[in-house]
């Protein structure tokens, strides 16, 4: 009876760690889920599902949100010119230095798709943005990765842009993420390696 008992709790104590060991590797891959594969930081997915609980959380708190889209300038030239590998280098710098531009857990950096990310700064007033903006365009200038079939200069660039506002209860998302889109196509077409705020 006492040997019946031993392996009962035997038996319980190995299906109980394999319930922790199964829940860690969900939790695992949840998060390798959340993140783009190549630049390490979350990935588009992941940004839908952070995005909108910030935005509900500005709606209540009437706090202002800054979308920033940034665009690598001529990055299809740059790719077609030293190769994907050292396209792929290339993405995974520019995406450490706009993570190194986060001012904490307010703040979300994300892979748009492609050669495009998002930094989304919660509690910003519209010139800190700005600043912010400029700060994120020089920093991947300075990151001084030649791009020998670049008309702008003779290093990798971006163009961004932002949408700034303290979102109403009826403010959409989606449409100040186009302001911010819109905004960086104007960028690109004013010359490309500057930051457009949206009207």
């Amino acid at each position: 009876m006492i040997q019946i008992n031993e392996d009962l709790l035997k038996e319980i104590a190995s299906r109980e760690q394999i319930q922790l060991d199964l829940e860690a590797a969900n939790q695992q891959l949840a998060a390798i889920s959340s993140l783009d594969a190549l630049t390490g930081i979350p990935n588009r997915r992941r940004l839908d599902e952070v995005l909108r609980d910030k935005w509900d959380k500005a709606v209540i708190g009437h706090i202002p949100v800054a979308i920033i889209m940034i665009d690598i300038d001529l990055f299809k030239l740059y790719n077609d010119s030293y190769g994907h590998l050292e396209g792929d280098y290339c993405l995974r710098q520019v995406a450490r230095v706009i993570n190194e531009f986060r001012r904490g857990e307010q703040d979300l950096v994300a892979r748009y798709g492609g050669e495009e990310f998002v930094f989304v700064a919660v509690d910003i007033d519209k010139n800190d943005a700005l600043r912010l903006a400029d700060k994120i365009r020089s920093g991947i200038e300075s990151l001084c990765l030649q791009h020998s079939r670049s008309f702008i200069g003779p290093y990798l660039t971006a163009s961004l842009g932002i949408s700034w506002q303290i979102p109403q209860s009826i403010d959409s998302l989606t449409e100040c993420i186009n302001r911010a889109d819109r905004a960086m196509y104007q960028a690109k077409n004013e010359g490309r390696n500057r930051v457009i705020m949206a009207e």
